[in-house]
């Protein structure tokens, strides 16, 4: 119970600059980072996710397999897929075509569990063509890529505003997105 105390009275940059992302509690400790490069973004997102215990959303341009194709970042969104009920995560993909032609954990994953993950592409090419990404975790931590074709995110495990900017964004693509019935044939 000490340590999560003081992860909750420690920043994010100072857990970060100590290696020890792994005390960060979702919900709990404060500040935002930058992060620069694939390595850190995908330690963030794992650690992100495998605190999860209602939902997950990713807007991704192609499902970065970097991050989001590994075996721990799977094992993460699958314990939370079968922990409840419904859609434990929700994916906006912008561009399908990577991930037809080179597979993906994650597909593979909502083969298995379908009524747990739902995967959409957007209709409208300003949607399709949004050059941010980013995770959302239980509407409190994210990371956030303001473009999603270089390296470089912030992240935040309690960012309550930023993550309703974000989440508001994503219901709104959703809102004129479909069921990715490439993807769902795939996984048939």
């Amino acid at each position: 119970m000490k340590a999560i105390a003081s992860a909750a009275t420690e920043t994010l940059a100072e857990l970060v600059a100590s290696e020890r992302l792994d005390q960060a509690r979702l919900g709990l400790t404060p500040g935002r980072v930058q992060l620069s490069g694939r390595e850190p973004m995908r330690l963030m997102a794992l650690a992100l996710c495998q605190q999860a215990r209602r939902q997950i959303r990713l807007f991704s341009q192609g499902f970065d397999p970097y991050s989001y194709s590994n075996l721990e970042f799977y094992q993460a969104v699958r314990t939370l897929v079968l922990r409840r009920p419904g859609p434990g995560l929700q994916v906006i993909l912008q561009d399908n075509e990577g991930v037809q032609r080179k597979g993906h954990r994650l597909l593979d994953l909502a083969q298995r569990l379908s009524s747990g993950i739902q995967i959409y592409r957007p209709q409208l090419p300003e949607h399709r063509d949004h050059a941010e990404n980013f995770l959302l975790v239980d509407g409190q931590g994210y990371l956030f890529q303001p473009l999603h074709s270089r390296p470089q995110a912030s992240a935040a495990f309690h960012d309550p505003a930023k993550a309703r900017q974000l989440d508001r964004f994503f219901d709104q693509v959703r809102q004129y997105s479909e069921a990715d019935s490439q993807l769902r044939r795939l996984c048939i």
